[in-house]
């Protein structure tokens, strides 16, 4: 069976909050424009996987940290992965861009699964 997740609420900015910087702080800190941080805070746009562990270092917090992750039932009983998360999407790549760490993450805990089988 898989279990899935989507990304749901973004919380740099409550992160942010916590530890008193600015977006413009952050974004000095990991080398990107505010304008960056902005869209991913409001899921305009979802960090690659290095860029989130930056900004997860950045704000003194794990990776999965920088959202609320939400649970999603898998198709066929759980049996495979929902469409959007098999690699081989056709989507172009700004499209799919959002769904690669959602991808990662499921892969990641497909090979748990599969080592502590």
């Amino acid at each position: 069976m898989f279990i899935t997740f989507k990304v749901g609420k973004c919380r740099i900015p409550e992160l942010c909050k916590d530890i008193g910087i600015e977006h413009a702080q952050l974004a000095a800190k990991v080398g990107l424009d505010k304008s960056r941080i902005s869209d991913y805070a409001s899921l305009r746009n979802i960090p690659n996987i290095e860029l989130a562990y930056n900004i997860a270092r950045a704000l003194g917090c794990r990776l999965e940290d920088l959202y609320e992750w939400v649970e999603v039932s898998g198709e066929n009983g759980g049996l495979e992965p929902p469409a959007d998360l098999k690699f081989g999407n056709s989507r172009t790549d700004s499209q799919y861009r959002p769904n690669a760490l959602r991808t990662i993450i499921h892969v990641s805990q497909r090979f748990c699964t599969a080592l502590y089988k």
